[in-house]
């Protein structure tokens, strides 16, 4: 293959609006857009979701074909005569993946620092150059020839093209993989797993639904370790933790959490604080005096019934400080729901 990847006999056309989101590429003749064989290659460019590359000023873009349409005037005049017979213009949007140096294309840059001018030369993307960058994504150059890689699967448009992922590209920086429900997200951390296994690399695998313990049992798994008794405990969850757990409706419920967690801080400095009030235990309820009236903790929740709401309060403004701060949050929180 030739280091260039901006072969002419791929060309698709000519930039004709850029954005910072996405630019678009004007085809001179809807003969361009058709298949089209070249080196045994199959070349597509007329198909959403092909990768296309851009000749810019003093550097290469690597694009994705999100959309093709008509020009409205030309849209109103399609048939299925006048498209084998009359000239169409159609026009692509096109998303920049990444950005490479011109004349070295194998050097990708981090980050998307310029976009194509005006004119800018697009070209369909040559399948070999398209699978030379994924091997090489994120690998220094000089480990190159020596980054273990894994196969994750094929192109979607194109069967016999592989796709080949270097384990150092995944590892060596964060990574996540999000989708929707039964988008591939588990399909695709099992392909790293093969990878990593299949390579001799070491990893740790946090599995708490053994959605993967199919791998226990690979012969190249030196072992596998099942805890049992794992927890979160949840003397640690914040208040705000809390508000995000349960997701309480604003109107009704949040009031509602929000009371109790203050009667329950309340409780708890006033049990923090026996020595300090005047303290009467009976076995079962503890009666504090603020004021000359009583507030009964019951086995650590406060009753607030009847003419109790008072003295309530009472103790509420005494630690009105602690129980709003909410970066304290040492009460019982296993007995929310009772408070509640």
């Amino acid at each position: 293959m030739s280091n260039s990847p901006f072969n002419h006999s791929h060309f698709l056309g000519y930039i004709n609006f850029v954005s910072p989101a996405f630019v678009k590429v004007h085809f001179p003749s809807s003969v361009l857009m058709k298949t089209f064989v070249h080196h045994t290659e199959v070349l597509r460019g007329g198909l959403v979701g092909n990768y296309i590359v851009i000749e810019g000023e003093d550097k290469g873009f690597l694009g994705k074909m999100l959309e093709i349409s008509l020009p409205e005037k030309e849209r109103l005049e399609l048939s299925e005569r006048t498209f084998s017979t009359k000239a169409f213009h159609p026009v692509g949007r096109i998303e920049i993946l990444l950005s490479f140096d011109l004349f070295n294309p194998s050097k990708i840059e981090k980050g998307i620092n310029s976009l194509p001018l005006i004119g800018s030369k697009v070209f369909i993307c040559s399948s070999e150059f398209l699978s030379t960058h994924f091997k090489t994504f994120g690998i220094k150059p000089e480990n190159i020839e020596h980054s273990p890689t894994f196969r994750m699967g094929n192109l979607i448009y194109d069967k016999n093209v592989p796709v080949d992922i270097s384990l150092q590209a995944i590892f060596s920086r964060h990574c996540a993989v999000v989708g929707t429900t039964g988008g591939g997200k588990s399909y695709t951390i099992s392909k790293f797993l093969e990878g990593v296994i299949d390579t001799g690399a070491k990893a740790i695998i946090l599995d708490p639904t053994g959605e993967y313990s199919t791998f226990d049992t690979h012969p190249k798994v030196a072992h596998s370790i099942l805890i049992s008794e794992s927890y979160f405990p949840y003397q640690n969850l914040t208040i705000n933790d809390l508000f995000v757990l349960f997701r309480p409706s604003g109107q009704v419920q949040q009031p509602v959490l929000l009371e109790a967690i203050k009667s329950l801080k309340v409780a708890h400095c006033l049990m923090s604080n026996i020595p300090n009030n005047g303290h009467n235990n009976d076995g079962t309820n503890d009666s504090f005096t603020f004021r000359g009236q009583q507030v009964i903790v019951n086995n650590g929740l406060v009753v607030k019934q009847g003419n109790l709401t008072a003295a309530y309060n009472n103790a509420y403004f005494t630690y009105k400080a602690i129980v709003e701060d909410f970066s304290i949050n040492n009460f019982g929180k296993n007995l929310l729901h009772r408070q509640i």
